[in-house]
């Protein structure tokens, strides 16, 4: 089955409770043979598509200014 998850955080990139759920289960997913696709914001260097740990991991604009770092502002809290 193909499966795709569409969030703005990545994980390890983004380091909260929901992005870390979506990666863990996005990788026991494609550890029972899924393709797995998470479309998010492009956090790494290089290439728009990476796999890493058996997901496609698809990058699609740079991060924005409501992050501080690896996390986001409160100024994005509370929009």
């Amino acid at each position: 089955m193909k499966i795709a998850y569409v969030y703005d955080a990545v994980y390890p990139w983004v380091k909260g409770g929901a992005e870390k759920r979506v990666y863990e289960l996005s990788g026991r997913l494609a550890d029972r043979g899924h393709e797995v696709h998470c479309f998010g914001i492009k956090w790494w260097k290089g290439d728009s598509v990476i796999q890493r740990d058996g997901v496609f991991l698809h990058g699609i604009c740079n991060p924005r200014s409501h992050y501080s770092g690896d996390r986001r502002s409160i100024q994005e809290a509370l929009a």
